[in-house]
């Protein structure tokens, strides 16, 4: 796949030039290209060597991305860092069968604007599919407690342009009900500490 492989070259560049493991080098990486496309407004740079910086933007290519939609920085995670990981699991021939019936319901009427939800969103896989198939026709939600598939989640949707709030955040626990507050919340590359800061459920979601 010339995509990972592309990625995978520049996470040599960050983990060699930094002197970093490849998890610190993939969450600095991630951290590159979410500054360049604007993952959130605002977002810091990361630290990084002049040459590493100069290096990646010398090698990295958008295009080779957004050729074939898919979570590519996922494919990345689980074959450099850590391939049982499983927030990345999700495989694109599962979510090809979810489309399929997605796109076969034609109760809805042309045109309208669907909310999907998604509790344990992960990376984004079944959003990136979703979108790639239906295309703007559906506003996308979901919640992801891990940080490292929650930034992934964001920078994948970022890119391939998803109308989609991420939160980070454990929906068993926090509120995710649309009208929650906690939704102003969403989409942060650092986001503030649920504990403090979020609404918790009502009621205690089951396992």
């Amino acid at each position: 796949m010339m995509e990972v492989k592309m990625l995978s070259g520049l996470l040599d560049i960050v983990k060699d030039g930094q002197e970093v493991s490849e998890k610190e080098a993939y969450d600095l990486l991630l951290q590159f290209v979410g500054y360049k496309i604007g993952a959130e407004e605002g977002m810091p740079s990361p630290t990084l060597r002049y040459k590493v910086w100069q290096d990646l933007e010398d090698r990295l290519d958008l295009g080779v991305l957004l050729t074939d939609p898919w979570d590519w920085f996922g494919e990345l995670y689980k074959e450099r860092v850590f391939n049982k990981f499983q927030p990345f699991m999700g495989t694109r021939s599962a979510a090809a069968h979810l489309i399929t019936k997605l796109s076969a319901d034609t109760s809805r009427p042309k045109g309208e604007i669907v909310t999907m939800y998604d509790p344990i969103v992960g990376s984004g896989r079944m959003f990136i599919a979703t979108h790639a198939a239906v295309g703007d026709h559906f506003l996308y939600y979901g919640c992801e407690p891990e940080l490292t598939a929650y930034r992934t989640c964001l920078v994948n949707m970022k890119l391939y342009k998803i109308n989609a709030k991420i939160l980070h955040a454990d929906e068993r626990i926090y509120s995710s009900d649309i009208k929650s507050k906690n939704w102003k919340y969403a989409n942060w590359w650092t986001p503030p500490d649920s504990k403090k800061h979020f609404e918790r459920r009502t009621t205690t979601a089951a396992n």
